[in-house]
């Protein structure tokens, strides 16, 4: 759906400039863990129809087209996240973008408004909404309340591991808590630049089209858990028994007994 806002990235000025001192070590550090973050079961509000699922593969084609861009297949992917739960949630987006960029950072009562409409926003839609936690993190980093923003960031990068705002994020916090090691760590898996070229277009290095691959199989890997988590809510456990069932009623030919050809 298509609001009558436009779609807004305003929060690229909280991120980190990609040429820093943890860039160089990415080759040489393991990758972080979120052992400690532990995301409830997908919703069974939230049933996996066709347009959702057009969505999701929507979403994976726009990871893939990172091989040959950044501006488009950013912006793209930014979009996609702010209209995930419709246009009311999307402009209810837009306003705390708004109040935002008037505050500066500055004036904390429009913060405190920002953040109930977001805290609004995950109540209604749950976690599984990233974009009103990253902008809670955000939030968190404007005020330099590092460790809450990194716990906001783990909840994103839980949902999403291939959102690139929180991935980036996330580096700057830990980094603001001395934590070189995790500011490291979590360095290691942003998004790699692309190739620049004075007489050639941009193309992807092998580093990133390893990324780009990685994350579209994160992706499916996750959403098909998600398909699997509403269904059993919805449903329940999965009933083989009828399997036992046709077994009984099938001749050695394959016929079922109240089929026309056994009579």
């Amino acid at each position: 759906p298509n609001s009558s806002k436009k779609a807004s990235n305003s929060f690229l000025s909280l991120v980190p400039p990609r040429d820093d001192p943890y860039v160089s070590d990415v080759g040489r550090v393991s990758a972080p863990t979120l052992d400690d973050v532990q995301l409830p079961p997908y919703p069974a509000n939230l049933p996996f129809t066709t347009k959702r699922k057009l969505v999701r593969e929507q979403e994976m084609q726009y990871l893939l087209d990172l091989q040959h861009s950044d501006g488009l297949a950013l912006s793209q992917l930014q979009t996609l996240w702010n209209q995930e739960r419709g246009t009311d949630a999307e402009i209810e987006l837009m306003d705390v973008d708004d109040m935002l960029r008037s505050a500066n950072g500055a004036d904390s009562a429009v913060l405190e408004r920002a953040k109930s409409k977001l805290l609004a926003l995950v109540q209604e839609h749950g976690i599984y909404f990233a974009e009103p936690i990253y902008r809670l993190a955000s939030i968190a980093t404007m005020e330099e309340a590092w460790e809450r923003a990194t716990e906001y960031y783990k909840i994103v990068l839980a949902v999403k591991p291939w959102h690139h705002h929180a991935l980036s994020g996330i580096v700057n916090a830990y980094a603001h808590q001395d934590r070189a090691t995790d500011a490291q760590q979590w360095a290691s898996q942003r998004l790699p630049k692309m190739l620049l070229s004075v007489d050639q277009p941009p193309r992807a290095t092998r580093r990133r089209k390893e990324w780009i691959q990685r994350m579209v199989t994160l992706a499916k890997q996750r959403y098909d858990l998600h398909e699997q988590q509403s269904m059993m809510a919805m449903f329940g456990p999965a009933d083989d028994t009828w399997k036992q069932h046709i077994e009984e009623r099938t001749n050695p030919h394959g016929l079922r007994h109240d089929s026309p050809s056994w009579q």
